[in-house]
């Protein structure tokens, strides 16, 4: 992960090495924090690095989705921020609509 981080978006590379600080514990709570560091990885890093997410700010993209992981399994405030982050991305990478003239 982190040699295509090196490669795809080199800025990135150093907020991606530090998600794996967000897994720790033991039980129940290193299986949270597991799931969590899935869902940011699986949900912005990989699309991104596959060039199926257009993130221009990878790292922002990581950071914004850290800060909103709180101690709940079913991940609501990650998963809404992590849709809401690909939702941006997908929309800024649209070229704008062009209306075609009717005369």
């Amino acid at each position: 992960m982190i040699d295509r981080g090196l490669t795809k978006q080199p800025a990135a590379a150093s907020a991606i090495v530090q998600t794996a600080t967000m897994v720790r514990g033991y039980g129940d709570a290193y299986r949270q924090a597991l799931a969590d560091w899935h869902a940011i990885i699986d949900g912005l890093v990989k699309p991104t690095f596959d060039e199926d997410l257009p993130l221009a700010d990878l790292a922002a993209a990581v950071a914004e989705a850290r800060a909103a992981v709180t101690p709940d399994p079913r991940q609501a405030a990650l998963k809404r921020t992590i849709a809401e982050i690909r939702a941006r991305a997908l929309a800024e990478a649209r070229p704008p609509v062009v209306e075609a003239n009717s005369e």
